[in-house]
């Protein structure tokens, strides 16, 4: 499911953290309300747009990195999510925007970069 952006349906935010969180036990799960850069302790990351958009940046690639980026807020706001320097993120060097309920699932390789 690298680079798919999946549909919450009508989970509710409680309902979603919950399978992420049963899913995710031995990963870190992080609630952010403002902009982040990624690094080693993020795994999962619920961005709570409830109060803003929230950017996210990616950091520098290492193989085998995985992160989902979800947009759990439910007033419009967006998640920006945006690759380090000259990356790649799902082909092309330049930022993906996730709307309510929607999640991101990431991976890097070294020649097509996060995907």
């Amino acid at each position: 499911m690298a680079g798919t952006v999946v549909s919450l349906g009508g989970l509710n935010r409680e309902q979603v953290i919950a399978l992420i969180v049963e899913y995710a036990n031995t990963v870190d799960v992080t609630r952010v309300t403002g902009a982040t850069t990624l690094d080693e302790d993020h795994h999962h990351v619920f961005c709570d747009t409830d109060s803003a958009d929230i950017a996210i940046t990616l950091p520098a690639g290492v193989a085998d990195t995985e992160y989902r980026v979800c947009n759990t807020g439910t007033s419009g706001n967006k998640v920006t999510i945006t690759p380090d320097g000259s990356e790649l993120l799902i082909g092309e060097n330049s930022a993906f925007t996730l709307n309510d309920g929607e999640s991101l699932i990431v991976a890097y390789e070294a020649t097509e970069g996060w995907a």
